[in-house]
């Protein structure tokens, strides 16, 4: 038996690992650490060990389709998770009807069990489907005035670019989704749960989505683990004594009772351990998500801000020994290395400083939240399109501390 609850443990284990990794594994927070090198590992290293593996024991006409199969699984758009959130949803459900329901009710689940799963389901997967119906934001000659009003350009993320994919300029914040095919106003990043990207128009049903889906886990966890308990209370094992070598009456070890609920409600047991623990990720994932909200920021940004910032320290320290050993780092040196966007934007590397780099799009928590919930009607940070055209356009101009670094610069050489 406890090999059994071992191997339950482990596969439990293994599952939200493996989900909070590819939910969290680029994460400011996890890439260099443990999760990170798991991310970079399910992600990369483990579809080349493969390959080489199936180079010596697969012959080459059946080795190039399974190729094929994983390139369309990992670079391609496809309704494979998609479809495998719905039979994991749907699974637990049938599940419980089968083994749970027959149970119910007993002296800890009332009948109005047999009804709430049965509405939980049905708002949970209705809200799925209107989720994927949802448009995220992609951006189009007709939406073009709408999304290129809602942001100003800035001096380190998003100045002014034309999208060769779509052959049209990209408003401030969007992205090109090349699973997708198309630019998506505040790109955020692509879901494969849902075959499609997250955006600036479908942000908050989506956070709703994580919500809504991590309840379910919840409830599913508790009312199959609340089964359990009430079929044992109903049997008297949770009041049961028994007698000692010594004499003295004890109630049946913990340990004891687990490993008989593991062995005689299997199928609940397994359940109830492996929707909690979904549920600790889904909620993790979905407070990392308000997080970006509350400081206006996505989860394709936050991995380019962390990018400038590491950058920008980079030069503060390149300063101080300048300052220290009274010798000049050659500009080529200083722009090794340097974020993209800052390279496009011909940003003056030589003055970045980490003092100037902000977001300046958090407008505050509250209004950063209303933008997220409310972006059709929201007024933006800006008025008026954009861009008058489709040409180019000034660089963006530096921050004010870089100017003072510019103007004191230019003094010592006078």
């Amino acid at each position: 038996m406890m090999w059994q609850l071992l191997l339950l443990f482990g596969y439990v284990v293994l599952s939200a690992l493996t989900v909070y990794s590819l939910l969290f594994g680029q994460t400011d927070f996890h890439r260099n650490g443990l999760i990170g090198w798991y991310y970079r590992f399910i992600t990369g290293d483990l579809l080349r060990y493969g390959d080489r593996f199936l180079e010596k024991v697969v012959p080459a006409k059946l080795r190039s389709g399974v190729v094929a199969c994983a390139n369309y699984f990992v670079h391609e758009k496809n309704p494979v998770l998609l479809i495998v959130y719905v039979m994991l949803v749907m699974g637990g459900y049938f599940a419980f009807l089968f083994f749970g329901a027959p149970l119910v009710p007993n002296s800890y689940v009332g009948a109005e069990h047999l009804v709430i799963p049965h509405v939980v389901i049905a708002i949970c997967m209705g809200w799925f489907y209107y989720l994927l119906q949802s448009d995220p934001g992609v951006v189009t000659a007709e939406s073009m005035e709408l999304h290129s009003s809602k942001y100003h350009y800035e001096s380190f993320l998003y100045g002014k670019r034309f999208c060769t994919e779509c052959q049209q300029d990209k408003p401030p914040r969007s992205k090109h989704c090349y699973v997708c095919g198309h630019c998506v106003a505040r790109f955020d990043h692509h879901c494969p749960w849902l075959n499609g990207d997250v955006g600036a128009s479908n942000t908050w049903k989506f956070l709703v989505f994580l919500l809504l889906t991590a309840l379910v886990c919840t409830y599913c966890s508790i009312l199959s683990a609340n089964v359990v308990i009430g079929e044992m209370d109903g049997r008297g094992m949770l009041t049961e004594k028994f007698k000692t070598n010594g004499g003295e009456e004890r109630y049946l070890p913990f340990g004891f009772k687990v490993q008989w609920a593991m062995a005689t409600y299997t199928p609940l047991m397994g359940l109830s351990f492996f929707t909690g623990a979904m549920s600790v990720v889904l909620y993790g994932f979905l407070l990392y998500q308000m997080y970006l909200v509350a400081v206006n920021t996505t989860t394709n940004e936050s991995f380019k801000w962390k990018d400038i910032m590491d950058y920008a320290k980079r030069q503060d320290r390149r300063r101080r020994y300048e300052q220290k050993t009274k010798q000049k780092v050659p500009l080529a040196r200083i722009a090794n290395g340097a974020p993209g966007s800052l390279v496009r934007n011909e940003f003056n590397l030589e003055d970045l400083s980490a003092k100037d780099v902000r977001n300046s799009y958090h407008r505050g928590v509250w209004n950063n939240f209303v933008e997220v919930f409310n972006y059709e009607r929201w007024e933006g940070t800006k008025r008026g399109p954009a861009f008058p055209s489709t040409s180019g356009g000034s660089p963006p101009s530096p921050t004010g501390g870089a100017k003072k670094r510019q103007q004191k610069r230019k003094k010592q050489n006078m």
